[in-house]
């Protein structure tokens, strides 16, 4: 185990030094919640306790993963070391790595670890070696894009129906996906607004151009194991399969497939070899549809965490986020949130506090931009008590209608499936107050 190191560090907002932390080893094998906190940008991050400045610290870091036989140096650029005191500082880290290790774990590769300068380039070269290319970060990035202009063109439906027309080629099966992993991202992160938005984007996609030509991810609404079983098994295609598992990805963990190995055990204890094969190679199949998934969830993660990198390093952030506000996305707020737990955790007010101010600000630039129905339902989800919310639907007139009260009961539908109950709570409580305004102008 390697802990973090003290280290003495300027701000470079107000100048003034403080104590960080910093890690200069990872190794993956013993810690890899760090590998998960490197890539998504929280790693050797700190706020200055003067002036709440947040950002990323440039510090030595030796990457080590044994089962792909990885020893991967960070030496950035911006330290300005003499070549012999940056091969002391590898040696030094290396050798500590080293003597951590039992002697058959001390291969050749350790003394000759790959030697980055820049954070950017060390997390290509993770990603690669996890699978993900070049190619599968740049084409995400440009789904992920195309879902954010479909959703800014929503409340003109010219704009939208033309956008729609012109991009026509580019919406398929997979960006339904996308649209689907990132319903349910927002949902996880409670953000019901972004949820009920891309939920209305999915719903309009599906009027103006009929469902894509692959399965449209749903979801999986089963009471006991072996009804999810016999729907797993009732996927027609490896795409289907893999279309149920982006939908309800929170349902595939640790305890699914221990369920599943223990009826393996049963059927082939039983002697049902027949059984036991099908299972197996359901097994089989869930787990790649499971990795692409998440393969697919740490690309745009990554992308995330690189976007929050250049905001947080710019000389005004707010301005920052206005001229990229299109480039704002849901696992941009995935990585920010989680940027402000960490703060949180750690008991750095001034950061938290710095981040939250930065999340405020993009969510009340994301909500100008929204559709009408976008805004009145976050007014009501802000909303503390019935009596308010009642009284926003009476100040909305005609929007309370018909179809407000059908997104409405798509979004707790879907909140529902996500294991949300207190959301969907809300929703059926706000969708309890539309419907009586909606009935009581019916009989007017």
């Amino acid at each position: 185990m390697f802990p973090p190191q003290p280290i003495q560090v300027t701000c470079p907002q107000c100048n003034r030094p403080f104590t960080a932390l910093v890690h200069n080893i990872i190794d993956v094998s013993a810690r890899p919640d760090l590998k998960e906190q490197f890539l998504r940008g929280r790693l050797n991050v700190a706020g200055c306790p003067h002036c709440g400045f947040a950002g990323a610290i440039g510090a030595p870091l030796l990457y080590h993963d044994a089962e792909k036989e990885l020893a991967l140096v960070l030496m950035p650029t911006d330290l300005n070391l003499p070549r012999d005191q940056e091969e002391r500082l590898i040696g030094s880290m290396t050798n500590a790595l080293i003597d951590s290790l039992p002697p058959e774990a001390r291969k050749g590769y350790l003394f000759q670890p790959r030697t980055f300068l820049t954070v950017e380039s060390l997390v290509r070269a993770i990603l690669e070696a996890d699978g993900i290319t070049q190619e599968m970060l740049e084409e995400q990035e440009k789904r992920v894009k195309l879902v954010q202009d479909l959703r800014s063109r929503l409340d003109n439906d010219e704009q939208f129906q033309a956008f729609v027309e012109e991009h026509r080629s580019e919406i398929d099966y997979e960006l339904f996906l996308t649209i689907s992993a990132m319903i349910n991202a927002a949902h996880e992160e409670g953000r019901t607004t972004d949820a009920s938005s891309l939920v209305t984007l999915r719903n309009r996609l599906t009027e103006a151009i009929g469902e894509p030509a692959g399965p449209m991810p749903g979801e999986v609404e089963v009471k006991t194991f072996d009804e999810l079983l016999d729907v797993l098994l009732g996927a027609e295609s490896q795409e289907e399969l893999q279309a149920m598992v982006a939908t309800n990805r929170a349902i595939f963990d640790y305890i699914f497939f221990q369920q599943l190995t223990d009826h393996i055990e049963a059927a082939q204890q039983a002697g049902d070899t027949e059984r036991a094969g099908e299972l197996l190679q359901l097994r089989e199949k869930v787990l790649k549809a499971t990795q692409t998934v998440d393969q697919a969830t740490q690309a745009a993660l990554e992308n995330a965490a690189e976007r929050l990198r250049e905001i947080l390093s710019a000389d005004d952030p707010y301005a920052e986020i206005r001229r990229r506000l299109d480039e704002i996305d849901e696992a941009f707020l995935v990585v920010l949130a989680a940027n402000i737990a960490q703060a949180e955790e750690q008991g750095n007010k001034d950061v938290a506090g710095t981040l939250r101010n930065l999340y405020d600000f993009i969510l009340e630039r994301l909500e100008e931009q929204m559709p009408p129905q976008g805004r009145l339902i976050n007014q009501l989800l802000r909303a503390d008590t019935a009596e308010q919310r009642a009284q926003i639907l009476d100040a909305a007139g005609d929007a309370v209608n018909t179809e407000l009260v059908q997104l409405l009961e798509t979004i707790a539908d879907d909140a529902k499936a996500q294991g949300q109950q207190q959301m969907a709570h809300e929703f059926e409580e706000i969708i309890r107050l539309a419907k009586e305004r909606v009935e009581d102008r019916r009989d007017d």
